[in-house]
C-alpha cells in the first residue's frame, strides 16, 4: 500500500512526496534554503524515499517546476509551513 510504481503513483502522491521529502523534511534543514539539492535526494535510501531510482531526477524536476510556479504566485503550502515551523524549533535556544 505505501509502495510507489508507475503504476499506483498518483499525481497527489507525487506531489505530497515531492514537497515532504524535499522540502519538508528534516533532512532538508541542513540544506541550504531549507531544500534538498537534487544529488542530495537522489541518494536518499529507499525507506525515506520509495520513489523508484528511475523516477526520481524526474519528479525532482516537477518540484522545480512547482517551486518556481509557487514563487511566481506568491503561494505556499504545507511543506513551507511545517519547514519554517521546524526552523524556528532548532534555532530557538
Amino acid at each position: 500500500m505505501g509502495e510507489y510504481s508507475s503504476e499506483s503513483t498518483t499525481h497527489e502522491q507525487s506531489l505530497n512526496h515531492l514537497t515532504g521529502t524535499i522540502k519538508g523534511s528534516e533532512q532538508a534543514l541542513s540544506c541550504p534554503d531549507g531544500i534538498l539539492d537534487r544529488s542530495s535526494y537522489l541518494r536518499l535510501s529507499y525507506r525515506s524515499n520509495p520513489i523508484p531510482e528511475h523516477q526520481r531526477n524526474n519528479l525532482y524536476d516537477v518540484f522545480k517546476i512547482y517551486s518556481k510556479f509557487k514563487k511566481m504566485r506568491r503561494h505556499f503550502d504545507v511543506a513551507d509551513r511545517y519547514g519554517s515551523f521546524l526552523l524556528l524549533i532548532y534555532e530557538t535556544p
